[in-house]
């Protein structure tokens, strides 16, 4: 699911999935590069959250990746901008 919100200060774009989630010994760790994540058998180099990161960053947005607090397996990711 995708959701777009603003408030006064902020515009936040979320992405929430339902798969299989983080692992809990992965959180602090998901931005770093070469940091993987996915299980076994998944492909990928651990370089896609550490580039969004530095996007993220050098624009002025807040990115955050982590699992859902709704009680469903997935992770909710949120890119927020400053509202223009």
């Amino acid at each position: 699911m995708v959701s777009l919100f603003c408030d006064e200060d902020l515009t936040v774009v979320e992405v929430r999935d339902t798969g299989p989630g983080l692992p809990e010994d992965a959180g602090g760790r998901i931005f770093e590069r070469f940091f993987r994540a996915a299980p076994a058998g998944v492909d990928g180099a651990g370089l896609g959250l550490a580039i969004a990161l530095r996007i993220a960053e050098r624009n002025g947005f807040g990115l955050t990746v982590e699992n859902r607090a709704d009680g469903v397996s997935g992770v909710s990711a949120r890119v927020a901008m400053p509202a223009r």
